[in-house]
């Protein structure tokens, strides 16, 4: 009733049903007196400002994130002047704000590679949860040691064959910072390569696998002139799959 725009005629017909309303029910007519009184001084009074206008010297501290830690900090704060504000940083300028990540070369990064023999072009597949570089100068190492530890070492020595730079000899075929699936997607690439008679005859081709079957295509290989190797990008997608 006080907060509609009625005359003076109105707004008593709106009382007394407001009234007669209460008396129908049993409702206390007093009470009914008592809220009309309570809101009528209400109106009355100045209303109170929004905001509290900041004084010259007024220091605050913000804080992004609430836990634990932060609420013990701001307790000691709040007996000082200093007033605490917090803020979110998952802002929508945060989310569309476009980064700028730097790529990391291929021969920096974990995963599945092949070792390529520059003779025959037979090629190696092998895993290893550091970068490239390090796992290629440990093949050459057992080479120049004249250790056959290795399959690929094994390749060179026993046939007599040439090997090269990394550049020309290794390619990451899949980048896998999970150490858990390296296995997985190596036996992949294995018996891709065998399948398409490009593995080297010293590394064993592994059991046969159906759901690899399923997941390769067959098209013809063809060869990367940048990189002087061999490499499906068919079979690539479908490791993708899996």
């Amino acid at each position: 009733m006080h907060n509609l725009q009625l005359n003076n005629n109105r707004r008593e017909h709106e009382w007394q049903t407001i009234l007669q309303t209460a008396k129908n029910n049993h409702f206390p007519i007093a009470l009914i007196h008592n809220l009309k009184h309570s809101m009528t001084q209400e109106r009355k009074q100045p209303p109170s400002p929004s905001h509290t206008q900041p004084t010259k010297n007024e220091k605050w501290a913000t804080f992004s994130f609430s836990s634990a830690q932060i609420r013990k900090v701001t307790k000691l704060l709040k007996r000082s002047r200093i007033k605490i504000a917090f803020r979110s940083n998952n802002t929508l300028a945060h989310l569309i704000k476009t980064t700028t990540k730097t790529k990391t070369p291929p021969h920096d990064r974990p995963g599945i590679y092949q070792l390529k023999c520059h003779t025959c072009n037979h090629l190696y597949v092998g895993q290893t949860s550091r970068n490239l570089k390090t796992r290629y100068n440990e093949h050459i190492r057992y080479i120049k040691n004249n250790n056959p530890r290795l399959v690929y070492a094994q390749h060179i020595l026993n046939n007599r064959h040439e090997y090269g730079t990394i550049d020309n000899l290794m390619i990451l075929l899949k980048p896998i910072l999970n150490q858990h699936v390296l296995t997985t997607y190596e036996q992949f690439f294995i018996h891709s390569f065998h399948k398409h008679g490009n593995l080297s005859s010293e590394q064993s081709s592994g059991n046969p696998n159906p759901l690899f079957d399923l997941a390769i295509h067959s098209p013809q290989p063809h060869t990367n002139k940048a990189s002087c190797a061999m490499f499906f990008p068919m079979d690539t997608q479908a490791a993708n799959r899996i």
